[in-house]
């Protein structure tokens, strides 16, 4: 009877020490696995979507997914270009007329005689000239001279001449302006005869009336808008034109004696021009 109690007891110790081995498992025994608080991912629920999922939209009848977003651009390229020589623009051309414009020229003379002239011979004077110059290249000039001194054969005279000059300035820009000049002109002298034909004579007075044509060259500084420096020099060939010219000729060779009413010479003009 003893024996049959102990061995019941037995078997309950062998049924009740795995449950008392979980409670407590120390090292070496045989003890069940702990079940972990959170279920596996397989226990999860059937229509859980996953974590990384996209959220679909409410109510919408297709289950297609939304479009990705298109790719962000490249970012820009920048390329570094090494400056090439820097040439500055060329300064403005000084200007210094607003054309057309009007203009007062006054000047000396200075006559230039020919080889052969008489030893005391000299022409000096002065004149003056109003000028309309309507464009940058092209000038008018309506003036009158006036000279007086010993003529190339001896004589005192005295002259005077409207003359009309046409003027082209080939640098009309610059400061130093370069022109040309020719023209016509028509005037006349007084004479105190003392010499004819290298001769000593009684003196006696003449007049003479001339038409000639002018051409020559010249500079005019500009030093300002409205003042002007000038000088030029022409040569000048003219004739007679009054009645007497056939009978009682200007100029008689003394060594051939042959007459002519044909004159000519050079004058130098140094004056300044005003312009308004």
């Amino acid at each position: 009877m003893a024996l049959r109690v102990l061995g019941i007891l037995g078997a309950l110790g062998l049924l009740l020490a795995p449950r008392t081995a979980r409670a407590d498992c120390p090292d070496g025994w045989f003890c069940d696995e702990r079940p972990s608080q959170a279920p596996p991912p397989s226990a999860a629920p059937p229509n859980a979507a996953p974590p990384n999922a996209a959220p679909q939209n409410e109510g919408s009848p297709s289950e297609e997914p939304l479009e990705e977003p298109p790719a962000p651009y490249p970012p820009p390229r920048m390329v570094l270009v090494p400056p090439g020589p820097y040439y500055p623009p060329p300064p403005p051309r000084r200007r210094w007329r607003h054309y057309s414009e009007l203009g007062m020229n006054l000047h000396l003379d200075v006559g230039v005689l020919g080889s052969g002239a008489h030893h005391d011979a000299w022409m000096g004077g002065g004149g003056f000239a109003f000028r309309f110059r309507p464009l940058p290249v092209f000038a008018l000039d309506l003036g009158l001279e006036l000279a007086g001194g010993t003529d190339y054969a001896g004589n005192d005279r005295v002259e005077d001449a409207f003359v009309v000059n046409a003027l082209g300035f080939v640098n009309p820009r610059d400061r130093l302006q370069f022109y040309l000049l020719g023209g016509f002109q028509l005037g006349g002298a007084s004479v105190r005869v003392r010499r004819q034909g290298g001769v000593a004579v009684e003196p006696f007075d003449d007049s003479y009336n001339y038409v000639g044509a002018q051409f020559g060259l010249g500079l005019e500084w500009r030093l300002t808008r409205h003042f002007a420096l000038a000088s030029d020099f022409e040569l000048f060939i003219r004739g007679r034109t009054d009645q007497s010219r056939a009978v009682d000729p200007e100029y008689v060779d003394p060594s051939t004696h042959l007459a002519t009413n044909t004159s000519g010479g050079g004058l130098w003009r140094l004056g300044a021009t005003v312009y308004f």
